[in-house]
């Protein structure tokens, strides 16, 4: 005979979560009104959620956030990824912020165990479609303050910025036509 009602647990304590890249727009039709009527009392989350290309991500996220609004189960969104990575399964263009070395300085570490591992400085991901950063545009559509990007973060720097398409929206970011 079981210990434990694990239907009970399921219907009263359990959270689902799913990742989507889609836009917001096609998160009701494609799936929430569905999810709501299977398990109408089951609440859900999006752990991993954004949608690389869209040109404007602060719409979109508030439109995600009215959807979570009105909807009796999802709870909420989590921004997926906090940096771009260029290893060779990276995610080029998910992250809010790329991982640069200052220029002229020693990479500073930190010491974990026996390990160090390497800090590199953060610069904020540029989206020229909006002339504004993901952090940026992530921090108006919660209503957030944001920080000081200037103060708190690492410029691009053309010389270190991948040869790409991606590494020019950075730079151009920069809004000085003299470090292009």
């Amino acid at each position: 005979e079981s210990k434990h009602d694990l239907s009970e647990f399921f219907r009263t304590r359990f959270t689902f979560s799913f990742n989507s890249g889609n836009p917001s727009h096609e998160i009701e039709n494609l799936f929430l009104v569905h999810y709501e009527k299977e398990f109408p009392t089951t609440p859900i989350f999006i752990g991993e959620y954004h949608n690389p290309g869209n040109p404007d991500n602060e719409r979109d996220i508030k439109n995600m956030l009215r959807i979570a609004d009105e909807s009796a189960l999802l709870l909420g969104l989590n921004f997926f990824e906090w940096q771009n990575r260029f290893d060779a399964a990276g995610h080029l263009v998910w992250g809010m912020f790329d991982v640069q070395d200052l220029p002229g300085t020693e990479v500073p570490h930190v010491k974990v165990g026996d390990e160090r591992y390497r800090v590199p400085c953060l610069v904020p991901v540029f989206q020229s479609a909006t002339f504004n950063t993901i952090p940026e545009q992530i921090s108006r559509a919660f209503n957030g303050s944001g920080f000081d990007v200037q103060r708190s973060l690492c410029e691009p720097n053309p010389y270190k910025v991948r040869v790409s398409q991606h590494g020019f929206e950075q730079i151009k970011g920069l809004k000085n036509a003299t470090t292009m």
